[in-house]
């Protein structure tokens, strides 16, 4: 009841009866205990928001969309023995830490779609099913780490529009890296990588050594068209 109101309204035809009243108006602090009650909460909603939500380690699957919260690192470190895919929608962050350094006995496909800023992927991790890894960003600098353990050949698909995209290849299996650039952007690979063919120039593929006798390879397909691809 807004008692103001009805006192006022009640006062221009019948006059209440007084009551006691004390020094403090009850309306007002009834009043003020509202006010502090959605100042607690408001608080509590703010220092939430600012806490980053765990990652359930027996998930067999994990997804995120489209989210209000700001995230900089996806934490993956550790064991994950349940998960099976990754799926995340990061097109509204930036400066992003992909951390995939655990051990994923399960995990069969990697799909990260970015946009703009910086991201940084650690995929060091050890791989005994993976065999789909995708990375798609658009006017983003990537700085991938790929040098975890790969124990089945695999498919890497990264895109970029803008911005250079820099690997650091892993040792003792086979590599199949397909490029293709824009008139404006080179690769840039390491010793150890042959270019196969020498007619190509916006499209050039390499291998390694290994390619031919590795039982476990890795086939690369990168493409970016404004910035450099280099191949550590």
């Amino acid at each position: 009841m807004r008692k103001w109101r009805n006192w006022y309204t009640r006062y221009l035809e019948v006059v209440v009866e007084e009551t006691p009243w004390g020094f403090k108006s009850p309306l007002s602090q009834t009043f003020l205990r509202g006010i502090m009650r959605f100042l607690i909460l408001l608080f509590l909603l703010c220092t939430t928001s600012l806490l980053a939500a765990p990652i359930d380690r027996s998930a067999s699957s994990f997804q995120m969309r489209k989210q209000k919260r700001y995230v900089e690192r996806f934490d993956f470190s550790g064991e994950f023995p349940n998960l099976a895919d990754i799926d995340i929608d990061a097109r509204k962050k930036k400066n992003v830490e992909f951390d995939l350094s655990g051990e994923y006995p399960l995990l069969t496909v990697v799909n990260y779609e970015g946009s703009f800023g910086h991201l940084k992927g650690d995929l060091t991790g050890k791989y005994p099913c993976l065999t789909l890894v995708n990375i798609f960003c658009t006017s983003c600098a990537m700085q991938l780490d790929l040098t975890g353990e790969w124990e089945r050949s695999c498919q890497l698909n990264i895109r970029g529009v803008k911005e250079d995209v820099t690997l650091i290849l892993p040792e003792g299996v086979g590599l199949i890296v397909k490029t293709k650039t824009a008139p404006a952007g080179k690769v840039f690979a390491k010793e150890g990588l042959k270019k196969q063919g020498w007619m190509k120039v916006w499209k050039k593929t390499y291998h390694n050594e290994l390619v031919d006798t590795a039982p476990v390879v890795l086939t690369l397909d990168i493409e970016t068209t404004l910035g450099n691809i280099i191949l550590n």
